[in-house]
C-alpha cells in the first residue's frame, strides 16, 4: 500500500503542474492606477514626491552637464 500511496501523490504533483494557472489580471489604467495611488498615500504623499521628482530631475540634468558630458566633449573634436 505504500508504493500506491507515493504514486498517487507524484500523480497529484503531475497534475499540480500540468494544470494551467489562471490568466493575469488586465492591467490597471493610468487613472486607476493613480487613484489608488492617492488612496495609499494622500494628497501629502503627492506634493513631497512631485517636489521631490523636480528635485532629483535637476540633480541629474547638473550632474550630466557639469560632469559627464565634459569628458566626451574633450576627445570631439570642436566639441564643447
Amino acid at each position: 500500500m505504500s508504493s500506491d500511496d507515493e504514486i498517487l501523490s507524484e500523480l497529484r504533483k503531475i497534475r499540480e503542474l500540468l494544470t494551467p494557472a489562471p490568466p493575469p489580471k488586465p492591467p490597471k489604467g493610468l487613472k486607476e492606477d493613480f487613484l489608488g495611488f492617492l488612496g495609499k498615500v494622500g494628497v501629502l504623499g503627492l506634493a513631497v514626491g512631485f517636489i521631490m521628482g523636480s528635485y532629483v530631475g535637476q540633480v541629474v540634468s547638473a550632474l550630466v552637464q557639469d560632469l559627464i558630458m565634459p569628458i566626451p566633449g574633450a576627445f570631439v573634436p570642436g566639441g564643447d
